[in-house]
C-alpha cells in the first residue's frame, strides 16, 4: 500500500489520477475537495500496489473537518508500505509542511518527498530546498505534465514483489459495484461506514447545506 499525503491543494488527487491512470479523484483549484480516502490499484513495471489518496492535512488544525481528515489519513498511514509526501514546489516551506514531515518521520515508514509543480529546470533547482524537512528521498515532479513520475515510482516500489504469471486460467468472476446516492445530509456516509465496518467516510456533525470547497479546506 502506498499513501499520498500533503497539505491542501498541493496536487495529491492529480498525482493519484496520474499514477493509477484513471480519473478516480476529483481535481480542482479549490483546496479541500478531497476529504475521504480514495483507493485505487496501480502497476509500475510489474509491481502492483494499492494507492491511497487522502484529504489535505493540517496537523495543528483542531476544527472538525480538518481533524477528521487527519484521522482518516492516520488509518491509511498505519498500513502504508511507502508514503509519498507531496509538496507544492512553487510555494515556500510552511509550518504545516514541517509539522506533517515530523509526524511522518515518527511513523517509522519509508517516506519520499515529491516536490510537485516542477516543470522547468529553474524550478527543479529550487526543489532541493525541501531537503531541510529531514527526508532524504526527494523527487521533483509535475503530476499535471507527467514529469518525474517514473523515477519516483522506481524508488517507491523498490522491494515490492513482482506479480507471478498465472499458471492456470483464472476463474472468471463478476464483481458487483454498489453506489450510494441521495440528497445532502440523508446519511450516505453513515450507511457506507456501516456497510464497510470502519470509519471509511467522514460524517458531518450537524445537518445543513453541503459544505463548499472553501469551508471544507
Amino acid at each position: 500500500m502506498v499513501v499520498i499525503v500533503g497539505r491542501p491543494n498541493v496536487g495529491k488527487s492529480t498525482l493519484f489520477n496520474r499514477i493509477t491512470g484513471k480519473r478516480r479523484a476529483i481535481v480542482g483549484d479549490e483546496p479541500g475537495i478531497t476529504r475521504d480516502r480514495i483507493e485505487g490499484i496501480a502497476d509500475h513495471k510489474g509491481r502492483r500496489f494499492e494507492l491511497i489518496d487522502t484529504g489535505g492535512i493540517v496537523v495543528q488544525d483542531s476544527d472538525y473537518i480538518p481533524s477528521q481528515i487527519l484521522k482518516q489519513a492516520r488509518l491509511a498511514l498505519k498500513k502504508a508500505d511507502h508514503i509519498i509526501f507531496l509538496i507544492d514546489g512553487r510555494a515556500e516551506i510552511t509550518g504545516a509542511d514541517r509539522d506533517l514531515a515530523q509526524m511522518l518521520l515518527k511513523l517509522g515508514r519509508p517516506v519520499s518527498i515529491a516536490v510537485n509543480k516542477i516543470d522547468t529546470q529553474a524550478r527543479e533547482d529550487l526543489a532541493h530546498e525541501f531537503y531541510s524537512l529531514g527526508i532524504s528521498s526527494l523527487f521533483p515532479v509535475s503530476a499535471e505534465h507527467s514529469m518525474g513520475i517514473e523515477p519516483l515510482l522506481d524508488h517507491v516500489v523498490t522491494g515490492f514483489p513482482e506479480e507471478e504469471p498465472h499458471q492456470t486460467e483464472p476463474v472468471e468472476t463478476r464483481s458487483i459495484k454498489v453506489a450510494i446516492i441521495g440528497r445532502p445530509n440523508t446519511g450516505k456516509s453513515t450507511l457506507l461506514n456501516a456497510f464497510t465496518g470502519e470509519e471509511r467516510s467522514i460524517v458531518s456533525p450537524v445537518a445543513g447545506p453541503p459544505a463548499t470547497p472553501w469551508t471544507r479546506r
